[in-house]
């Protein structure tokens, strides 16, 4: 029950959602998108307001920019890779929010 620890759990997961952020978005469109959704990621005043609270519809918004990089991945048939990182997103939804799982129609929505 030490607050320290929230702080510090708070600042990690933020700090993951940043690189997030950069990763999927530079993953799909170039280092120059990944740079500008990082920094909407970091000076968003309703993302930093949801990183400092300690609930778990917290890292909702690094599952939903995961999620999109999964989808893009089925796209550019790599189906192996995405099925993998689907399979660890779908596992957490239990974890998370329930209401992730109305996004799961979107992965068998005819491309």
């Amino acid at each position: 029950m030490d607050p320290i620890a929230e702080a510090w759990l708070s600042s990690i997961i933020g700090v993951f959602g940043i690189i997030s952020a950069y990763l999927v978005f530079s993953k799909i469109f170039d280092k120059k998108t990944g740079l500008i959704a990082a920094f909407f990621y970091a000076t968003s005043f309703m993302v930093v307001r949801n990183d400092r609270e300690a609930v778990m519809t917290m890292p909702v918004i690094i599952w939903s920019t995961w999620f999109l990089y999964a989808l893009f991945l089925i796209l550019k048939n790599k189906q192996k890779i995405a099925f993998i990182l689907l399979g660890i997103l779908l596992g957490l939804i239990w974890h998370l929010n329930m209401a992730l799982a109305v996004t799961t129609p979107l992965l068998f929505w005819p491309c």
